[in-house]
């Protein structure tokens, strides 16, 4: 049944039976809306709710479908379904559903102080968080693990997350008031420990690379894949003879044309490089396709050496733009960004938005140059190569700014946006039988209570500070320096 015309009285309106119903029109029924077992209710087009309480019971369904921005100040209580899809969804008062399913696109932000939506469908690409000025607590229960793929953050507001259920929770922002575990195991997300990392090289790993009569001809990701770059097509290998920052980096020679080449194709989203170059010459390539005029090189931009940005279909950037040092570079060159500099060290990032022509995202890397076909027109690379990483997809600002950060305090002594993994607000507690992995992270946070586990699965060293740690009780397991304070001695585990 379609209600396309307004609903107006004292009354309320209510769905006892199997059915699918529209609402369509601008509602202003004063009385309560009950969606009963079996009944789906879609608030559509310029449809609203009435003025009262929503209850619904378990089998029935409210969808908000392709509303925009729908502004909810019902009460909404019961044990039905919540879905939402191509909306963004603000509730001002407190919620509590069975389930709650949001498609990719859609946002629900909360506002009141307790909010429970049940079992949790939450695909990439769909986010949750506090509405501005409002702290919030949501609670929710994760049944396996991806359930949970999208965006749970505070916003502009204070937002609490108390997580249920044995499926596995991985948060993929930092920007949280605090943290509950009541079951499973909550992961933080860190890009250079996430499995959408296509590949890894860094020449401060010297188990990575293979050196022969000075020549590097084999450099080893140091990531999960294990791709693996060699020497080919009959072209030289690069050297490893400068040092920065005390620590060894591969140098190219353009006019050798050296090279090194994966021996398997890969998705390429977002590259980021450390890179010194030595000379600006107009054709000088840094990475592309093997054996094809595709990938990232120089270009003369009003008699300034700048990285070539969306030049037709021949350029890896394809999107709106490079990152210079954390600073954007955009289709004007220098207008937003920096020029390249010689000798000087750098760190890159090129984002490959969407396949163009020639230019796509999965292809066979060549690294410090590609297209040497007869030495005709080759972009070969002339400097210093420090390290590279490659993602399968674009990462999200807080992700390029973490990854930024962590190769400019390596390369170049210092970081450059400062960003912090955690709020120093930050309150986590969790279970005895909890996990809460985090991941490779450091950084400070407010307070840890429970008997949980604290694990670290990266591979990679962390330091945790906690200010007040007066009530953990749990364990360590991974290479982490635990700092707990707030106690008459400050206490270190190891």
């Amino acid at each position: 049944a379609k209600f396309n015309q307004p609903i107006d009285g004292s009354g309320s309106l209510i769905f006892p039976f199997t059915g699918q119903f529209w609402l369509k029109a601008a509602n202003t029924y004063a009385g309560a809306t009950e969606i009963h077992t079996n009944a789906t209710v879609h608030v559509c087009d310029s449809g609203t709710l009435g003025r009262g309480e929503v209850r619904t019971w378990r089998g029935g369904t409210l969808l908000f479908e392709n509303r925009g921005t729908y502004e909810a100040d019902n009460v909404f209580t019961g044990t039905g379904t919540l879905e939402v899809q191509g909306t963004t969804l603000v509730f001002s008062n407190a919620v509590a559903f069975g389930e709650t399913k949001l498609a990719a696109g859609s946002t629900l932000i909360l506002g009141g102080v307790s909010n429970d939506l049940g079992r949790l469908v939450l695909p990439a690409g769909a986010k949750i968080m506090a509405l501005a000025g409002r702290a919030a607590v949501v609670s929710f229960t994760v049944e396996e693990e991806g359930d949970v793929a999208g965006t749970i953050e505070s916003g502009e507001g204070a937002l609490t997350v108390v997580k249920r259920g044995a499926g596995a929770l991985t948060v993929r922002s930092y920007a949280l008031a605090g943290l509950a575990i009541e079951g499973g195991t909550v992961r933080f997300f860190n890009p250079l420990a996430d499995d959408g990392l296509s590949w890894w090289l860094d020449a401060a790993r010297s188990d990575t690379l293979t050196v022969e009569n000075g020549t590097v001809t084999r450099w080893v990701s140091r990531g999960k894949d294990g791709t693996v770059f060699t020497t080919a097509h009959g072209l030289p290998g690069p050297t490893r003879t400068r040092t920065l920052e005390g620590k060894d980096v591969v140098s190219f020679v353009g006019t050798e044309n050296q090279r090194l080449v994966a021996t398997r194709t890969s998705v390429n989203g977002t590259v980021f490089v450390v890179g010194v170059p030595r000379n600006l010459d107009v054709s000088t390539g840094l990475f592309g396709m093997d054996w094809a005029d595709v990938g990232q090189r120089y270009e003369l931009w009003n008699n300034t050496a700048t990285w070539s940005w969306r030049s037709g279909n021949h350029t890896f950037a394809q999107g709106d733009y490079i990152y210079i040092d954390g600073v954007r570079f955009d289709e004007h060159h220098n207008l937003d960004g920096q020029p390249l500099i010689r000798d000087v060290t750098q760190v890159l990032t090129f984002e490959h938005g969407f396949d163009n022509g020639n230019s796509v995202s999965t292809f066979t890397p060549s690294v410090g140059g590609y297209y040497a076909e007869n030495n005709v027109a080759a972009r070969s690379f002339d400097g210093d190569i420090a390290e590279m990483l490659s993602f399968n997809r674009i990462l999200s600002a807080t992700e390029r700014e973490l990854v930024e950060d962590y190769l400019a305090k390596k390369w170049q002594g210092a970081v450059i946006h400062g960003t912090k993994p955690f709020d120093p607000g930050l309150r986590i507690s969790f279970a005895e039988g909890t996990v809460l992995d985090l991941n490779g992270l450091s950084g400070t946070i407010s307070e840890l209570a429970g008997r949980g586990t604290l694990a670290n699965t990266s591979g990679e060293h962390l330091q945790l500070t906690v200010q007040n740690g007066k009530t953990f009780k749990g364990q360590t397991d991974g290479d982490i320096d635990l700092h707990l304070r707030g106690l008459w001695m400050a206490i270190i585990i190891r």
